[in-house]
């Protein structure tokens, strides 16, 4: 951006903006307005630059030039097809299956996969079926690009399933009178079934407020701790069904890495959602920027190279979830620490959720911050790549303290990010490395771009590398001693740490405790996603048997000591171990942390809300009656109840306590 600072291009956020802004809630200002919303046209000549390798485009392209056919009469499912839709979503089995029947009909050469044209005559196919009239090619081809992640314009049986499951919502949602699916609850984050928000949450102040509802800070009664909620009308959800929203929001509650911002749960009423999130205590990246620009100082590169790698690594775990952001900018990275000399711990928000809240369905609408939108964004079909894009433009911004392209309008933003190249000449201080990552971000064309997973192996990282402490016997007893402990005692503190947020998992330090059970495998490490990362070889957010084994091998622990190990880290029995079941052998390490969280886990488990937990409930915790495997001596539920309740039939609070703390 040339004769001004590139934080002039902001607009600027008034009282509670780190909420109002960070959260999703738009105030509005310069791009609140719905005319962005209209894919360019009249650009003949350049569109082929655009176009050329860009298989929804293509169709786009085609489409747009045929003869546009006379509307379709409306028609409406019979009471007995409304009845079969019903039926098919709420039994996996019968979805399946049906879905297998409709892609097997139009898998005409037996490939596996089903091309546009076949899944444009699939559609019509189930649209016959259910005396629906037919919608518009345009339509379909947008639809289908949401679930073609490989983006090469067809789609395997898994990606046809999860389109067939969203048609079929869309067709109970207009036609059936009110069908709302359960909301379901999850051992440790995601949904609440029953109970209102007040009961569980007091409301402390309003942060922000935008088109989509409003931010509060409330207080957890149970634990004292702060969280944010979020609130969304059910009416702004649009053509999107409520049954996506919520799987929506299921995936974020399930997002478990350092560098994502934690969604607790969520709760409803009539009328309302209430998203539950950790707060956000650091500062904006975008407040980094704007420091430097105002002194006319450029950040280091080392230091953009360290906050630019977490920011890759939390994308890429999402995306490997399959989730995109779609609207990152520095607004929605949060910064650890305000220091610019060593990089800071880097957290990402706001995922997806202003999308999942428009007014109108996925690909009808331009959504996201049009300094940072992809080409594709502005055409109106995009996948997982478009956040590579923002990525590219948040770098260059980084390293230069200017955008890659401007305009004096909106038009002229547009076709300068479809059309345009930024002036290089601009990166001409920064490393070969640099500029390469950076060009090949934001390349015009979605399959020329990288994946996250292979913008992290850019030589450019190794600027960012960190040392790692070396580890003394303290963290090898640790890590024995954490095998020891019994399922029951793990699992109560899987329970803590997924209630726990980023911040005060980054804040564990290298303490006395008085738990008996553990001594910390992270007791040496003073900052605990730094070691789950560092031992992360391949970046996708979990930790493979052979990473672990690998670093445990380099601590002097192997053969079944370390095989041991691994098997009590991996609670779900995945063969993996997350960035929670990681920390929930560290957690215990600070007393205090743990205990201030055991009521929460405790309520969790506490399913009929007696006050105590039965045999019943501690057997559902521990997997559902495998407790030989799970129990020392394969004891039973009732056996480890009489134990901790000291020969009672239920265990108290306080008996919980005294069995996870050892006092």
């Amino acid at each position: 951006m040339h004769g001004q600072p590139a934080y002039a291009a902001y607009p600027m956020y008034g009282a509670g903006a780190a909420y109002g802004g960070a959260y999703g809630m738009p105030t509005g200002g310069a791009y609140g307005g719905a005319g962005y919303a209209q894919p360019v046209a009249g650009y003949s000549d350049q569109h082929a630059q655009y176009y050329g390798q860009n298989v929804y485009a293509q169709q786009m392209q085609q489409l747009q030039q045929q003869p546009q056919a006379a509307p379709a009469q409306p028609t409406a499912p019979s009471e007995a097809q409304l009845k079969a839709v019903v039926d098919c979503l709420s039994s996996p089995e019968k979805l399946r299956a049906s879905a297998q029947s409709f892609f097997s009909a139009h898998d005409k050469d037996g490939s596996g996969e089903l091309s546009l044209d076949e899944i444009g005559t699939c559609i019509a196919h189930i649209q016959r079926k259910l005396n629906l009239p037919p919608t518009p090619p345009s339509l379909n081809v947008k639809l289908v690009h949401r679930f073609d992640k490989s983006g090469d314009g067809k789609l395997d049986f898994p990606e046809f399933c999860a389109l067939f499951m969203a048609l079929l919502r869309r067709v109970r949602d207009k036609y059936a009178d009110s069908v709302t699916a359960a909301v379901g609850k999850q051992a440790f984050t995601g949904q609440k079934a029953a109970g209102k928000i007040q009961d569980s949450y007091e409301f402390v102040k309003k942060l922000g407020q935008g088109a989509f509802g409003e931010v509060f800070l409330v207080t957890e009664k149970s634990s004292g701790r702060q969280r944010v909620c979020k609130t969304v009308s059910k009416s702004n959800a649009g053509g999107t069904p409520l049954d996506e929203v919520k799987d929506e929001i299921r995936k974020l509650a399930m997002l478990d890495h350092p560098n994502v911002l934690r969604v607790f749960e969520y709760f409803e009423d009539y009328a309302k959602l209430y998203i539950i999130m950790e707060p956000s205590s650091g500062g904006e990246l975008f407040d980094a920027i704007e420091k430097k620009a105002k002194t006319g100082q450029r950040l280091s590169e080392a230091w953009v190279a360290g906050v630019f790698k977490q920011m890759l690594e939390a994308i890429n775990y999402a995306h490997t979830n399959n989730i995109a952001h779609k609207d990152l900018k520095p607004q929605n990275i949060l910064l650890g620490s305000d220091s610019s000399d060593d990089a800071p711990s880097v957290v990402v928000i706001d995922w997806g959720l202003a999308e999942m809240f428009g007014s109108t369905r996925r690909g009808r609408q331009i959504g996201g911050t049009p300094y940072y939108m992809a080409p594709e964004v502005w055409m109106g079909n995009y996948g997982y790549k478009c956040d590579l894009f923002s990525c590219g433009v948040i770098l260059y911004q980084l390293l230069t303290g200017e955008l890659p392209f401007e305009g004096r309008s909106i038009e002229e933003l547009q076709q300068k990010i479809l059309y345009a190249e930024p002036d290089w000449n601009c990166l001409s201080h920064v490393s070969t490395e640099a500029m390469t990552l950076c060009r090949w971000m934001l390349a015009k064309q979605e399959r020329q771009r990288p994946s996250a997973q292979n913008a992290l192996k850019s030589q450019w990282f190794q600027l960012a590398a960190k040392k790692v402490q070396p580890l003394g016997q303290r963290a090898v007893d640790g890590i024995k001693a954490f095998a020891e402990k019994d399922h029951f005692q793990k699992t109560a503190l899987t329970a803590v740490v997924a209630q726990l947020s980023t911040s005060s998992l980054r804040e564990i330090k290298c303490v006395t405790f008085r738990c008996r059970f553990c001594i910390c495998l992270f007791s040496l490490f003073c900052v605990c996603g730094d070691a789950f990362k560092e031992y992360d070889d391949d970046g996708n957010g979990v930790l493979e048997e052979v990473e672990i084994l690998g670093a445990l091998k380099k601590l002097g622990v192997e053969g079944d000591a370390a095989k041991k190990a691994v098997e009590a880290m991996d609670m779900d029995k995945t063969g993996k171990v997350t960035y929670s079941e990681f920390m929930a052998a560290c957690v215990s390490m600070n007393a205090d942390l743990v205990e201030s969280t055991l009521w929460s886990a405790f309520k969790q488990f506490d399913k009929d809300g007696s006050g105590t937990l039965s045999p019943a409930e501690v057997q559902q915790i521990l997997g559902g009656g495998q407790l030989k495997h799970m129990l020392p001596g394969g004891k039973s539920a009732e056996q480890l109840v009489s134990e901790m309740s000291g020969g009672r039939s239920e265990i108290s609070f306080d008996n919980f306590r005294q069995h996870i703390m050892g006092c």
